[in-house]
């Protein structure tokens, strides 16, 4: 794994050498509530440490073998319906830039 720090420094690396920066965005992590997931999204394109040219969603999966499953199966995570999932990226495609390929 790897930190804020890290990915600033990685970022900033790839965009002084003229390499265009997508990221990845997993809403409903464990804990997270949607306030934090908004937040999340709003730091993406305020902080200009961040500000990625393109962008891939996709909500946290319960996949077998994996500890959100573990927790998933003992009641102690409850994923993003889909309805909720869609909700949660409607409220951000505001926040989101025109250069910004989704």
């Amino acid at each position: 794994g790897h930190g804020n720090e890290a990915s600033r420094n990685a970022n900033r690396r790839l965009r002084d050498a003229a390499f265009k920066v997508g990221f990845h965005m997993m809403p409903g992590q464990p804990g997270m509530t949607r306030e934090m997931c908004l937040e999340d999204f709003r730091q993406l394109f305020e902080n200009p440490d961040w500000r990625p040219d393109y962008l891939k969603i996709y909500p946290t999966l319960v996949v077998e073998g994996t500890r959100v499953y573990d927790r998933w199966r003992r009641d102690d995570f409850d994923p993003l319906t889909s309805e909720e999932a869609a909700d949660l990226v409607a409220d951000v495609m505001d926040q989101i830039p025109k250069y910004t390929r989704l």
